[in-house]
């Protein structure tokens, strides 16, 4: 579907080089347009910020796992709850349950597992302002969703990220750990992770308004 898109689309927006070089042989306008415009979607959350009632009186992380190839894969899905256990004895846990996240633990029994442990908390899923104002307030975020990884590079957030590879190049090497499903990788972090935070940084202009200026100009053409 994306790449129908492309061929259909005039103009490509890019958040960045590496992506604007990916559409190389892309037909149409390529604009760089300096981030992502999740960058401002951020932004706007952190600003409206949420009550401190949302989050623990005491230092927590944030768990969120929705991808099929995890929650799917049976032994991946139990290794992973192991590593989360193990996180646990770090800090406190809030475990964001997707749907698809939450019938999987009901129907495999593991539900009543986690939620006997004291330090894990289970959360439906939060709005987005909601989460923004939790990921501010997290010691870390541990995730297997792209979007989440991203939020975290912006707020150089020590970040988990539960894949064997991503398509995302935001805060690799930097606060993001791409944990391969490797034991080690995943023990290290929870030993860790403070050393994986970084300043924030968000995009210095505001890549919704370039995007907004190039269509502007488009129409004046």
């Amino acid at each position: 579907m994306r790449r129908l898109t492309f061929r259909l689309s005039h103009l490509l927006y890019c958040p960045d080089a590496w992506a604007l070089e990916n559409l190389a042989g892309q037909r149409g306008e390529r604009v760089d347009t300096g981030g992502n415009t999740l960058a401002d979607a951020l932004a706007l959350a952190l600003e409206s910020d949420r009550p401190e009632a949302l989050a623990p009186a005491e230092p927590f992380g944030l768990v969120s796992r929705h991808r099929f190839e995890n929650i799917f894969h049976r032994r991946r899905f139990e290794s992973l709850l192991e590593s989360v256990e193990l996180l646990a004895q770090e800090r406190k846990l809030l475990f964001v349950l997707h749907p698809p996240t939450a019938r999987r633990l009901e129907r495999l029994g593991l539900r009543a597992r986690l939620a006997a442990n004291p330090r894990i908390e289970l959360h439906p899923r939060y709005g987005f302002f909601a989460f923004a104002a939790l990921l501010r307030r997290a010691d870390f975020v541990v995730t297997d969703g792209g979007g989440i990884q991203e939020e975290a590079s912006y707020l150089g957030l020590p970040c988990l990220l539960l894949r064997a590879a991503t398509e995302r190049r935001e805060g690799l090497g930097a606060n993001v750990v791409l944990s391969s499903y490797d034991p080690g990788v995943i023990r290290d972090f929870a030993r860790g992770f403070a050393r994986w935070r970084r300043p924030a940084a968000l995009p210095a202009a505001s890549p919704s308004d370039v995007i907004v200026a190039s269509l502007r100009a488009q129409l004046r053409s």
